[in-house]
């Protein structure tokens, strides 16, 4: 029996979970995705630590979300895959309400400098909308692809959230371990 490569294996547990709650699992990234950009703006508008604490820990509840349903799909398959990406997830979500609640350092606000405020703005739009568009364009279909919320958008999204952070005195560890963990996700 040959064993299918990890990647497969991660895009069949996307099928499987995709096609077995179904309408959830479209109404769910959409709900994310709604919250997520109202948070954004409500940060952006009057940036502060509590704003922004609102909008980490809502971002580390998006992690966790995905870490269950990465535990959920890809347990029956590869049990090692599912711990170690859920695993993953977990950590990045702990981080996340850590920096909420415990560290606050971190405020989101848009950038003074031109280029940090485009990378800012660009990554977070390619994480919500053109991740979507670019599986699409590469040949994967519903119920084979993953939206906001998922691991890979969410990262690079959370990565333009983050460089937006830049131009205030920031948690340099977190944006290094999330840094990190993208190179890894997407």
């Amino acid at each position: 029996m040959t064993v299918a490569p990890r990647v497969q294996q991660f895009f069949e547990a996307i099928d499987w979970y995709n096609t077995e709650f179904f309408p959830y699992s479209i109404i769910i990234p959409i709900i994310f995705t709604i919250a997520v950009l109202g948070l954004v703006f409500y940060c952006f508008k009057k940036p502060d630590l509590r704003r922004s604490a609102y909008l980490k820990a809502f971002v580390a509840l998006i992690y966790f979300v995905f870490g269950l349903t990465l535990w959920v799909a890809l347990k029956p398959i590869n049990y090692r895959l599912c711990l170690s990406m859920a695993l993953g997830n977990w950590f990045i979500s702990f981080l996340l309400f850590a920096e909420a609640f415990w560290w606050k350092k971190i405020t989101f606000q848009l950038p003074q400098q031109k280029d940090l405020r485009y990378l800012s703005i660009l990554l977070m739009f390619a994480g919500i909308f053109l991740y979507t568009i670019v599986e699409l364009m590469t040949g994967h279909s519903w119920p084979e692809m993953v939206l906001f919320g998922a691991g890979c958008p969410t990262t690079i999204f959370l990565n333009g959230l983050l460089i937006s952070s830049l131009s205030r005195k920031t948690n340099k560890w977190v944006l290094g371990i999330v840094f990190t963990f993208s190179v890894f996700v997407g």
